[in-house]
């Protein structure tokens, strides 16, 4: 019996070289393995110390010194030896099979039981077929990374134009898995309340769907619908990049200020595109510590024998470490939205706009006499418009953080924000410029672990010209989504681990006066919003 674990060091090379990594079949592992080979040469001394330890004993001491001969050959796989982390997994499984049968081993076949160790069978392994589907789902569960979030949210908005101060509660779950199936594979879905379909009153995006339920509609329940389902590929040939399709979170980088958690102006973190991006990381490149790239298409309406709509999207954006204390990350991001009327159709400038310039084509008479959702029977065609503007949107930003590093010096992290963004096809040259300039201060700036007592205040100042942004995926948290200037201020602070409390003041005045129910008014709009998020 002590002698099938030293006799069975060969097959374990074997295995790990030849059953580990199929994929080094290609010529760029090779490298990795002619390393690998040459640093198990340089561990022989151990394995001769465990071949000393069980070779000729009574057969009284085999157990006792098997169990030496298996916490040696585990030191031996702790050498630093340069493997592709797959082989070094499937080194780590046949160590631990070994440990698990070292006691039940046939000397006369010792491939064999190293085979029935690490995958089961009937004739020497027994029950491990029932474990092994066992440690399958363990191994799963291991892998599987839970999180989201509940929040409650109590909002007044004040000072509307013709219509009164309006008091409401909303409400928003979220629940979101990920497994990571390998080192280069993983897959991820995500639930949220909200609703599925997505229609606003042109104008008017108080009612936005996109992640929120309001309280106070008769104890009808809420909707939870599924808004990410993507497949994300690491390629171990091409390390620090990534390749994902499906619908997914936004993969460029937000203005900091406003995406946690609200995406920024431009775009807001709760529209998930649907389609393929890809990016990348390079280190000490053009100057930059890390210069990171995105690039990708999604899908916006798709409609089969004709034209579909849909959008590109493309990010540049490097950091570079100017002291011990200052960093600086600019970036360049170009949105180019295409064929937002598809062979004349006109749901998304429809039932999407939010404030984008649109002019009427004609009257939907397919509802009349139909029920609307509110109970009361339709008796007039809806209007139908196109976009007045194309979207070809470019986004430069910069960001400058300062940190010292220590948490006892009493000055905490500040971070200063220039965003501008441009659209360079729209109707009107003089409604396509926008910016945001802000700051904000608080250890949660560099801390984003969300630990008891942390926090940060922040305040930025917007103005956003009626085409600069595309409405359907724009923010919603100002009253208006566009054709707008105005404050930001808020705190965010944490009484304990993964409990967020919110407090922040919106406020927006149109650039251009604006109509609702008749009236025409250019006065500012406030917003109130008070928050308190559980995330896991």
């Amino acid at each position: 019996m002590q002698i099938s674990i030293v006799s069975s060091l060969p097959v374990l090379i074997l295995l790990l070289v030849l059953g580990s990594h199929t994929q080094a079949q290609s010529t760029t592992a090779l490298p990795e393995q002619d390393r690998a080979m040459s640093d198990w040469r340089g561990s022989q001394s151990l394995h001769g110390e465990m071949q000393a330890q069980v070779v000729n004993l009574p057969d009284s001491d085999s157990a006792s010194h098997s169990e030496r001969a298996n916490h040696l050959l585990h030191d031996s796989y702790q050498l630093p030896i340069s493997l592709p982390p797959s082989q070094g997994s499937h080194s780590d499984q046949v160590v631990t099979a070994l440990s698990n049968h070292s006691l039940n081993v046939d000397t006369n076949r010792p491939s064999e039981v190293i085979q029935c160790a690490a995958y089961g069978c009937d004739d020497c392994a027994g029950d491990d077929r029932r474990y092994k589907v066992l440690d399958n789902i363990v191994s799963f569960w291991e892998k599987l990374d839970v999180n989201g979030h509940v929040r409650v949210r109590h909002e007044t908005d004040f000072e509307r134009i013709n219509r009164p101060t309006r008091n409401r509660d909303r409400l928003r779950a979220r629940l979101g898995f990920t497994n990571t199936w390998n080192d280069e594979i993983k897959a991820g879905i995500r639930w949220t309340t909200g609703d599925r379909k997505f229609v606003l009153e042109p104008g008017d995006r108080s009612g936005s769907p996109l992640s929120y339920q309001d309280t106070g509609d008769v104890f009808d329940k809420f909707e939870f619908n599924l808004d990410r389902i993507f497949v994300t590929y690491t390629p171990y040939w091409l390390p620090d990049s990534f390749i994902t399709v499906g619908k997914f979170a936004p993969t460029w980088k937000l203005n900091p200020i406003f995406s946690d958690p609200v995406g920024d102006l431009v775009w807001d973190e709760a529209a998930q595109p649907e389609g393929v991006a890809a990016g990348g990381t390079r280190k000490d490149f053009l100057g930059f510590d890390q210069f990171h790239t995105t690039i990708g298409e999604s899908a916006v309406l798709e409609l089969g024998n004709q034209d579909d709509a849909s959008f590109f999207f493309v990010q540049l954006w490097g950091e570079k470490k100017l002291t011990t204390r200052w960093k600086v990350a600019p970036s360049f991001t170009w949105y180019n939205w295409s064929n937002l009327n598809p062979d004349g159709d006109t749901r998304i400038s429809t039932e999407n706009n939010a404030g984008n310039s649109v002019t009427q084509v004609g009257i939907d008479t397919t509802q009349i006499g139909e029920t609307s959702p509110g109970g009361t029977p339709v008796i007039d065609g809806r209007p139908l418009f196109v976009f007045d503007s194309g979207f070809n949107i470019v986004n430069p930003m910069i960001v400058m953080t300062y940190d010292d590093g220590d948490e006892c010096s009493g000055v905490e992290p500040i971070q200063f924000v220039y965003e501008a963004f441009h659209n360079e096809d729209s109707f009107d040259a003089q409604r396509a410029f926008g910016y945001s300039l802000g700051t904000q201060y608080g250890p949660a700036i560099t801390r984003p672990s969300r630990k008891q007592y942390d926090w940060k205040v922040y305040y930025s100042w917007n103005e956003v010209e009626q085409e600069s942004v595309f409405t359907p995926v724009a923010q919603d948290d100002f009253q208006l989504a566009t054709n707008f200037r105005g404050h930001w201020v808020g705190l965010d602070f944490y009484p304990w681990d993964d409990v967020e409390l919110r407090f922040w003041l919106l406020s927006s005045k149109p650039l251009e006066p604006i109509t609702v129910g008749g009236v025409t008014s250019d006065e500012t709009q406030w917003r109130f919003r008070a928050d308190i998020t559980a995330y896991f």
